[in-house]
């Protein structure tokens, strides 16, 4: 009799091990989990944020101020369509980077405060020494 009860403890132990490790590996699993929600929620939230700032700025309106978010408009090195230029905007929230670009008119750059000029054409070059 003694015997068998030897073996029960052993079940024992051994299935409460296997419970623990599998514990530990599904507490892991979760809390990764959470973190790639949140990342993705606020991929999606700053995806959002810079896309309502590039349609505003496409229809002529200044980008409304948003909590967190910096924005960056860079004129591209494309030739403009029916007064409207190329330009590639940038939003930074948090450690979120979201890259769009769009066609803009001309007078919505021009009121924009941080442009910066993305391969300057060669006539905007001429006469400058490279050093």
């Amino acid at each position: 009799m003694r015997q068998r009860n030897a073996f029960v403890l052993l079940d024992v132990v051994a299935g409460l091990t296997l419970i623990g490790i599998l514990l530990a590996a599904l507490t892991g699993v979760i809390v990764r989990h959470n973190h790639v929600t949140a990342t993705l929620a606020d991929s999606r939230s700053t995806t959002a944020a810079v896309e309502e700032a590039m349609n505003r700025l496409q229809a002529g309106a200044p980008p409304a101020p948003t909590a967190g978010l910096s924005l960056k408009l860079r004129r591209l090195d494309a030739d403009p369509v029916d007064g409207r230029a190329w330009v590639e905007m940038t939003g930074q929230r948090g450690r979120q980077r979201i890259t769009l670009a769009g066609l803009v008119p001309e007078q919505s750059i021009a009121s924009w405060q941080d442009v910066e000029s993305a391969n300057p054409r060669p006539a905007e070059n001429a006469g400058k020494e490279e050093r």
